[in-house]
């Protein structure tokens, strides 16, 4: 059976030779070394909490759950905090 309408989501598109949907990051083999890490040091330039180094080298909610187990242990870090550091 044919289906009756054919959709392609407008966030998939080709750029440099590669398929990417741009709502959806997912990893480019490779890459993880240019991916920012969750601390950056500086608040005007927060990342994507889904798309920084971590254990899980995917662009997930449990990639971006790492990322912000991360992000707030940074702060405690930085505040001298004696709080427990969240679980990685």
């Amino acid at each position: 059976m044919e289906p009756a309408t054919i959709y392609l989501d407008e966030d998939i598109v080709e750029e440099h030779g590669h398929v990417t949907n741009v709502e959806l990051l997912v990893n480019v083999a490779e890459h993880w070394y240019l991916r920012p890490e969750a601390t950056t040091g500086d608040l005007e330039s927060v990342p994507r909490f889904d798309y920084v180094r971590t254990y899980t080298d995917l662009a997930t909610m449990e990639g971006a759950n790492e990322a912000k187990c991360r992000a707030v242990n940074a702060i405690l870090d930085a505040d001298h905090s004696s709080a427990t550091r969240c679980a990685i």
